[in-house]
């Protein structure tokens, strides 16, 4: 979330850990998804939500069109994902395509050990994206994957003294118990991981996304109506 009321970057997360896997979809800020309870604002972007509704509304709107539970929500501010990397020294990236940033050359098929300025460079939109239109959102997995994968990440986020420090650029609905026990739990899962996305946002394509996160949870696969 860059400013008040607008989220610019979202993702579903779901981990097993019995199949020790984990999925990872974005979906589109744009997303246009039904709200049934605002009356004139019966439909709006996902990313304009939280302006409605607050968070939990938007978490209330992606599991009504996907049809996926959510137990948890976290939104932190780009300032605080920032704080994030420098805790844990960076992260390790390959970049998937050649491209130049805000100053910072990217080579295909080159691991990077990407600090946070690199990071911003490496998952801003790009006016002419090698990777298309959700170029951004697929480096922005990339980016989270590897942050979840690092194996410090745990002892180094899931503490009380660096939670203090970005409490005023986070939200979540998890309690501190609650994210020590998904940490202890669920760690392993980010050592095999699903990279996803919502495309097109059609039914089909809402349908396959929605699949691949329910398989994950052990869900029965569901059919889903309208277009939105």
């Amino acid at each position: 979330r860059n400013h008040p009321g607008r989220v610019q970057s979202l993702m579903l997360i779901t981990a097993n850990r019995q199949r020790q896997r984990m999925t990872v979809t974005s979906l589109p800020a744009n997303h246009v998804v039904k709200l049934p309870d605002y009356g004139h604002h019966s439909s709006a972007a996902l990313g304009d939500i939280t302006s409605l509704g607050g968070s939990r509304e938007l978490v209330n709107a992606v599991q009504r069109d996907l049809k996926v539970p959510v137990d948890y929500y976290l939104m932190m501010t780009p300032h605080a994902v920032t704080k994030a990397i420098k805790q844990i020294n960076g992260v390790a990236i390959t970049p998937p395509a050649t491209f130049t940033s805000h100053h910072v050359r990217f080579t295909r098929n080159q691991a990077m050990q990407m600090n946070s300025r690199q990071v911003r460079a490496f998952t801003a939109p790009l006016k002419n994206d090698p990777q298309g239109a959700g170029g951004a959102r697929y480096r922005q997995r990339l980016v989270l994957i590897a942050m979840l994968s690092h194996t410090a990440t745990y002892r180094k986020l899931v503490n009380r003294p660096f939670i203090a420090k970005i409490s005023g650029e986070a939200v979540t609905n998890a309690h501190f118990s609650e994210i020590l026990a998904i940490s202890d739990n669920y760690r392993g899962t980010s050592q095999h991981v699903v990279n996803n996305s919502l495309e097109d946002g059609d039914q089909a394509d809402r349908e396959r996304v929605g699949d691949v996160a329910r398989d994950n949870l052990h869900l029965a696969k569901r059919t889903l109506f309208g277009s939105h």
